[in-house]
């Protein structure tokens, strides 16, 4: 009887920190990239992706999956001319705003903003910019229930600026200001919500341009720690922390930069620069994670064929590298991460592309220990000291940018299906006050933890899958795996009174 009590325990605190991983592809015509995501209520997520036609024709796809990988409904929405896709939020009544651009001819792109509903009708669609200008929406917010922020690069005054606009629920411009620059005109300006009624300009040079809502400057650093800024974010202690790109063009190819800041903005706490030999690597995306430590995204593009791949990994507060895997899938040319956000469960949902010449949209579910159930590599980063250099500072002025005629692009429901790489549930990453970790890891014959709490403690060895592989009582130090298959394995430990106090992967050699 209790050996059937004890199943049943440990079945129930699995289910409780069970985090789902997958690895999807979407069905397409071989001409199609994801360029953002974001999750429902009930664990599902809407993917926004483009899907080339032909000349500069571009239709958006809005898909919807269950929190398993498995399709729910998929519709495009396109115009005879193109429609590039860029971002994709989800708003307080349940329904979406979709950014990107809208090409009225080969050379003039305009701002492209739409409503959509839960069932990807149309709600309301802006086709916005200058005339003979090339216009770029890049980023979107709801920063108050029917107030959305959107950022990118906007034609003023006969040159790209960096853009801030707020749209009202109706679609209306409440509020508009852009960035003056001297640097080299981009189309990836952008700015990043930090979540506290102010945005982190980027793609810039200098490495810290904070403002507010109604345009004022708040922080403006002059210095500048890569070749342009592609993430911020607020660490613990409200540090600001930023990402950059650096070397850009040199032999060895860019590097991924890191820099955090104190509380306010002013002295540099940590910063690194993060390369993989033979590759360009690109920043993406940086989450703060527990003590300290940050979650980055990046890709690395190959200098000799070009080819990406998308990773993530984990640095502790130092800016040292803790893990770092890559996920393309077996027999690819490459991946790439085009847009990646935490999930409800502590993990990661990440899409972009999979292929070289051909491509397919490819939908990760990543999680908190940056595993997935197949698909995943172990990389290697090599690490140096940031230096930062002098750069000059942006002013704000304000602009207007144009609503331009109307269109009215069609909506088609697709039948395209999903490939299914792998599905399974894993087990979620338990992180305690004294961060303890299972060593040697890997392992071959005993695994011991740094927990403080050495005896009268509950220990049980998990397969990824779930199963029960060892479980006893007694002393953390010296468990015996020598039976154990090689593979990824989870370390839990709990104390006499039933709390869990550790859970650690470690992989069995």
């Amino acid at each position: 009887m209790n050996k059937y009590l004890l199943t049943a325990f440990i079945f129930f605190c699995i289910g409780v920190q069970a985090q789902t991983t997958f690895q999807v592809k979407l069905n397409g015509n071989g001409s199609e990239e994801a360029a953002g995501v974001t999750e429902l209520p009930n664990g599902h997520f809407v993917v926004l992706s483009s899907k080339y036609i032909s000349g500069i024709n571009l239709d958006l796809v809005i898909t919807e999956i269950d929190a398993n990988g498995a399709l729910v409904k998929t519709k495009s929405l396109g115009t005879t001319n193109g429609e590039l896709a860029k971002g994709i939020c989800k708003t307080a009544d349940g329904n979406f705003i979709i950014i990107g651009s809208y090409f009225s001819t080969s050379s003039d792109y305009d701002l492209f903003v739409a409503k959509i509903d839960t069932g990807f009708n149309a709600i309301w669609v802006k086709h916005l910019g200058a005339i003979g200008g090339n216009d770029y929406a890049n980023s979107v917010y709801e920063i108050s229930a029917g107030r959305y922020a959107i950022t990118g690069t906007t034609g003023i005054g006969g040159s790209a600026r960096p853009s801030f606009m707020i749209m009202d629920d109706a679609g209306n411009i409440t509020k508009e200001f852009h960035l003056n620059t001297n640097q080299f005109a981009s189309p990836n300006y952008k700015a990043v919500y930090l979540n506290n009624g102010t945005f982190a300009f980027c793609n810039l040079t200098n490495s810290l341009c904070i403002v507010d809502t109604n345009g004022t400057i708040l922080k403006n650093n002059n210095t500048n720690f890569g070749t342009f800024t592609t993430d911020a974010a607020l660490g613990n202690g409200s540090r600001p922390t930023l990402l950059a790109y650096s070397d850009y063009g040199g032999p060895q190819g860019g590097s991924t930069s890191f820099t955090t800041f104190d509380s306010i903005g002013n002295t540099i706490v940590a910063s690194k620069k993060y390369k993989i030999t033979g590759n360009d690597f690109a920043p993406l995306k940086v989450f703060p994670a527990n003590n300290g430590s940050y979650i980055i995204a990046s890709n690395a593009s190959s200098l000799s064929n070009g080819n990406y791949t998308g990773v993530l990994f984990k640095i502790d507060s130092a800016g040292l590298v803790q893990w770092a895997y890559k996920y393309t899938p077996t027999g690819s040319l490459g991946s790439k991460i085009n847009d990646i956000k935490r999930t409800a469960d502590g993990g990661f949902i990440a899409v972009g592309l999979e292929g070289g010449v051909s491509t397919t949209v490819l939908i990760t579910k990543i999680d908190s220990t940056g595993f997935v159930q197949c698909n995943t590599t172990a990389i290697v980063l090599t690490t140096q000291s940031a230096t930062s250099i002098n750069t000059t500072q942006h002013s704000v002025n304000p602009g207007v940018t144009s609503i331009l005629a109307t269109i009215n692009p069609t909506l088609t429901t697709l039948s395209n299906g999903i490939t299914t790489l792998c599905s399974t549930v894993g087990i979620n990453e338990f992180t305690n006050q004294n961060e303890a970790v299972v060593y040697p890891n890997p392992a071959h014959n005993f695994i011991s933890s740094t927990l403080t709490i050495k005896d009268n403690v509950y220990t049980t060895i998990y397969s990824i899958q779930g199963k029960v592989m060892l479980h006893c009582y007694g002393n953390v130090d010296q468990n015996n795996i020598s039976h154990l298959p090689m593979g990824l394995y989870m370390f839990e430990v709990k104390n006499k009174n039933g709390k869990i106090v550790q859970q650690s992967k470690f992989i069995k050699d």
